[in-house]
This record gives structure tokens, sequence and C-alpha cells, in this order.
């Protein structure tokens, strides 16, 4: 991992971590994912529902990463059925 890069947003999986990053290196933005996942606590004590994958990028592209993001949730919405329930609020 590059030490240059800190953490930019935290996910519950890695898949959902790749996919963002995959929106941000198409627009150029390096980016590095870390999963601190425990792959098992045979006690279950030590488990929670914190996110423990972490997004990294370089901080001086915070700000055009949070413009990626605000572009790919705006075209998010539009594969979500005009159905849907929470709509009505």
């Amino acid at each position: 991992m590059n030490d240059r890069f800190l953490t930019f947003k935290k996910f519950n999986y890695v898949g959902l971590a790749t996919e963002i990053g995959e929106e941000l290196r198409a627009e150029n933005i390096p980016y590095s994912i870390e999963d601190n996942k425990l792959f098992f606590d045979a006690s279950f004590a030590n488990n929670s529902f914190e996110p423990d994958v972490s997004l990294k990028l370089n901080p001086a592209d915070f700000t055009r990463a949070r413009l990626v993001l605000d572009k790919y949730y705006t075209e998010q919405i539009n594969h979500v059925d005009p159905d849907y329930n929470l709509f009505d609020f």
C-alpha cells in the first residue's frame, strides 16, 4: 500500500469498495483497498457491524473523488424501481 493514501470511505463489503474504486480509476484517481476483517473469531465476542473495508486515496484527490461519487450515486438512483416504497416519503 502507498503510505500517502488515507482512508476516504469505509464499506462493509470488498465488492462494493471495488466497484467504487473502479469508478475512481475511470477518472484517473488511484486507490487502494484494505480489508481489515477478522476471518474467524471463535468467541464471536469481537464481531461488530462496523465497516471494516477501507477505500484509501491520496488526500489531494478527496474533493474530486466526492464529485465522482455524487455522479455515481445520482446515476444509481435511475436503476431503482419507481414503485420502491421509500419514494413515497
